[in-house]
C-alpha cells in the first residue's frame, strides 16, 4: 500500500498541513446508511479533514453502469446452460445493484449534513484534491481564517510498512482507530 502527500499552506500566514490519503475507512452498519468519506477544510478544526456525506445517485452512476453491463453480459450469454457459479455470480451483481439503490434511496429520503469526522461540525468546505504533478502548487479556493487562499501541492508518494485503519457509522463517528501492517 502506499499514500500520496499533499502540503497545504496559506498565502496569508505561516499555516502549513499536511495530509495524507494513507488510512483506511471501514464503515460499520446497515450498507444503504454508509455516507461517503471525502476531504474538506473544517473551520472549526482549523484544518484538513476527512468528512462523512451522503451518498448521491451521480456518485452512484458509473458503479451502477458497470454492474448493468457486466449482468447484461452474463444474461445474454451464448451459452444457455450456465453452470451454477455464473448463477451465483449473477445474484451477487444484483445484490450489489440493489444495495446501490437502496443506498441512494435512502440519502434521498433522509436528509443528512457533510460533517467533519474529527469533530462533527457542519462547518465545512468540500473539495477534491486536484491531484496536481509534483511540486505544482494548485489554489484549493478556500479562505483560511487569517484572509489568506489555501494552496496545495502534491509532494509525493511513499509505500507503507503500516497505516491507519478507522472504523466508523453512519454518524461518522469513529468507533476505533487502529495501526495495520500494509
Amino acid at each position: 500500500m502506499s499514500a500520496d502527500y499533499y502540503l497545504f499552506r496559506c498565502t496569508g500566514c505561516d499555516f502549513t498541513d499536511l495530509h495524507s490519503t494513507g488510512v483506511t475507512y471501514n464503515y460499520q452498519g446497515e450498507p444503504e446508511k454508509e455516507p461517503v468519506i471525502g476531504i474538506g477544510w473544517c473551520k472549526d478544526c482549523d484544518a484538513i479533514v476527512n468528512t462523512v456525506g451522503p451518498y448521491r445517485k451521480d456518485e452512484a452512476d458509473s458503479s451502477l453502469y458497470e454492474l448493468e453491463l457486466a449482468l447484461n453480459n452474463l444474461e445474454t450469454s451464448t451459452d444457455k446452460t450456465v453452470s451454477t457459479a455464473g448463477q451465483a455470480h449473477k445474484r451477487e451483481i444484483q445484490k450489489r445493484i440493489d444495495c446501490i439503490r437502496d443506498r441512494i434511496s435512502y440519502f434521498q429520503n433522509h436528509p443528512y449534513s457533510l460533517r467533519c469526522i474529527v469533530c462533527n461540525s457542519h462547518e465545512l468546505i468540500p473539495f477534491y484534491l486536484p491531484f496536481p504533478d509534483l511540486d505544482k502548487s494548485e489554489r484549493v479556493n478556500i479562505q483560511h481564517s487569517c484572509g489568506g487562499e489555501l494552496i496545495v501541492s502534491h509532494k509525493g508518494s511513499i509505500p507503507l510498512q503500516n497505516h491507519l485503519e478507522v472504523t466508523f457509522n453512519e454518524e461518522g463517528k469513529i468507533l476505533s482507530s487502529e495501526v495495520k501492517n500494509s
